[in-house]
């Protein structure tokens, strides 16, 4: 008896940060799933090549290096919206009054850090920290604040600008 073909999951977004990195899965039944690890991106590079991720299609998958732009603003990861990567291009789904709402009444029982997030929502409705957006609005946000962008094509990251690796 043969084996089944192994089922392609479609990945939506690889990033790398200052932890490693993660690749965002999209459309069911693997949406809304992500994987983390501690590679760089030359070092996916070489763990693709020598077929570590057989399950994912990543070919045209959008690529960001984070690193850079968190080194020299740490304070990026917390004022970054969220990615969901089965939102439609262009979306962008808010917080909301309700999130607002809902932060403010369990701002007494949170703490450190998540206190300071749900505060910064309750006082300031323009914070999108909270926020989901759809992967190419959170490529664009990164981009802007000095993330590397790029594509993987061929089992290899071309960015912008046509680098590899």
């Amino acid at each position: 008896m043969t084996a089944p073909a192994p089922v392609k999951h479609r990945a939506a977004l690889v990033s790398f940060a200052l932890g490693g990195h993660s690749i965002q899965y999209s459309k069911p039944p693997a949406s809304k799933c992500s994987i983390q690890g501690y590679d760089s991106p030359e070092r996916f590079e070489t763990e693709l090549a020598g077929g570590k991720y057989p399950d994912l299609d990543l070919e045209g998958v959008p690529v960001l290096d984070k690193r850079a732009a968190l080194e020299a603003d740490v304070r990026l990861a917390f004022d970054s919206p969220m990615v969901d990567p089965d939102l439609e291009p262009g979306t962008v789904s808010r917080f909301g009054d309700a999130g607002r709402a809902s932060a403010r009444a369990m701002l007494p029982a949170l703490g450190g850090g998540f206190k300071a997030l749900a505060a910064t929502a309750v006082l300031d409705p323009s914070y999108g920290g909270l926020d989901y957006v759809a992967a190419d609005l959170f490529v664009e946000w990164w981009r802007a604040r000095g993330a590397r962008a790029g594509r993987i094509v061929g089992g290899r990251i071309t960015w912008e600008g046509g680098d590899h690796g």
